[in-house]
């Protein structure tokens, strides 16, 4: 059963300015909120398949195991880093009485693959911050807490981490801030707010990267920032009279880039020496901000700091989305193994920093790999467990080149039935493509630059390699349903 969305089609006038729309909606969405490969577990069988072997858990002896000795260094290297006093965790894991008296919330959300909320699979890339348990640390923590929490001998018992500094790279070259504080009511749903933080340079800069610091972690739940040069955060904002602008989905403007984003335990790394965020002069960063009610009236005031590149600039930080057209992404109702997928042929050699998988509610499974022109299969992310609510960038440890001619593939499963715990529709409905949060969106963005551009030998990027968000139809896309 298949669709095909073929490039010349998309060269047509009208659908391309309803793609820049649908794109620069679907990043509205997808950073609200910072890998052969065994893709999805549908019937069909996909070109891109593998299977990846685990080792599984070898038992320890009975009751040997032990916090002090064992439990605690992989609590504290791997949940710590989010779960320590004032942080926006629900609760802290830096002491022996803290994990102990959350025994069974851990023991429940290790069962469900819940926590850590590392998404992509082992084995399919690596990536920088990768806080993910193996098998063999679950089994270890598992045992633990089954056989009754063994405290040990308090002489082995490991320095509890130290919370993170404020500013993890140090103190910023421009710290931007919301121009007021922002009032969260105590209960209600989650609010997706944008607030206009006016940068007023008078020059073009380039910045290396970008931390953000929320005011009130007990509250925010991710941050995303946008850059705006067209004035149209500032004229949502007069229009609602008030501090910042609601905007779950699409803006209501175009965006020009994104400037980094916050989520609990993401880590701020800088772009490599010579590659920017390009922040053109004037612009606004529209600062987006997810809210979650605690049970009392609230407030925020989150900041972003700006570390400026100090050396020549030579590549500018791209960014390409592998998508599902919008007339494509159609999910009949009581579908549970609905399938699409899309590729894009790359028309010169790139090479690939990061990477943000996007759905909503109703995906499931979302992979991506890439073939290069001597056949070589290349897994870049695969998550088996899609959560909306923890979409991330992803860093590669190791960036990833992709010479001219290689396919990038990107594949997804979608479960529209009664049997999905997330479907926002019950009974379910027919789920198309959308800006809300009902509706869907299948991309794979890869940020990435191109390798023959050398800014400061006056040798720009290819004119087929736009500077923009919505650019995705260079090269030969192709997209169906399986």
């Amino acid at each position: 059963m298949g669709a095909s969305c073929r490039m010349p089609n998309y060269l047509r006038p009208t659908w391309f300015m309803t793609a820049r729309r649908w794109i620069a909606a679907a990043l509205a969405i997808l950073l609200t909120a910072a890998l052969g490969i065994a893709l999805l577990k549908h019937k069909t069988r996909s070109s891109t398949k593998r299977q990846v072997e685990t080792t599984g858990y070898r038992p320890w002896k009975k009751r040997k195991l032990e916090f002090n000795k064992q439990i605690a260094p992989i609590v504290y290297s791997n949940c710590a880093k989010c779960h320590y006093p004032g942080s926006a965790a629900p609760f802290a894991l830096t002491s022996y009485r803290e994990v102990r008296n959350h025994a069974r919330a851990i023991a429940r959300v290790l069962g469900r693959g819940l926590m850590p909320p590392w998404k992509p699979e082992r084995g399919f890339g690596e990536f920088l911050g990768n806080n993910s348990l193996a098998d063999q640390e679950k089994g270890m923590i598992k045992q633990w807490l089954a056989e009754g929490c063994r405290e040990g001998n308090p002489s082995k018992r490991p320095v509890p981490p130290k919370p993170p500094p404020q500013w993890p790279l140090g103190e910023p070259d421009d710290i931007l801030r919301m121009s007021e504080r922002f009032k969260i009511p105590a209960d209600g749903n989650d609010i997706y707010r944008c607030f206009v933080i006016p940068t007023n340079y008078a020059e073009d800069r380039y910045v290396q990267a970008v931390d953000i610091v929320p005011g009130n972690p007990r509250v925010v739940h991710h941050i995303i920032n946008y850059v705006d040069t067209s004035g149209g955060g500032r004229a949502r904002e007069l229009a609602e009279g008030g501090s910042g602008f609601s905007a779950f989905g699409a803006l209501g403007f175009p965006i020009v880039g994104g400037l980094g984003g916050w989520a609990p335990g993401s880590t701020p790394y800088p772009l490599n020496d010579g590659v920017g965020y390009f922040l053109p002069k004037g612009a606004d960063i529209i600062m987006q901000v997810h809210y979650h009610p605690t049970g009392k009236e609230e407030t925020d005031q989150s900041r972003v700091g700006l570390y400026f590149c100090n050396q020549p600039v030579d590549k500018r930080l791209r960014i390409m989305p592998v998508a599902v057209p919008p007339k494509v992404l159609r999910i009949p109702a009581g579908e549970s193994n609905c399938v699409f997928w899309a590729e894009q042929q790359i028309p010169g050699d790139i090479t690939v920093l990061r990477i943000l998988p996007h759905m909503h509610l109703v995906g499931r499974e979302i992979a991506g790999s890439a073939i290069l022109p001597n056949g070589s299969f290349v897994p870049i992310v695969q998550i088996n467990n899609w959560d909306f609510r923890w979409q991330n960038f992803y860093t590669f440890k190791t960036p990833l080149h992709l010479p001219a001619g290689s396919r990038v593939r990107l594949e997804a499963r979608f479960d529209n039935s009664s049997g999905n715990p997330r479907n926002p529709n019950n009974p379910p409905k027919l789920v198309k493509f959308g800006v809300g949060t009902n509706d869907e969106m299948c991309v794979l963005w890869l940020f990435y630059t191109v390798d023959s551009e050398m800014l400061t030998l006056n040798a720009p990027a290819p004119s087929n390699y736009l500077d923009s968000w919505t650019n995705f139809v260079w090269g030969k896309l192709s997209a169906g349903r399986k």
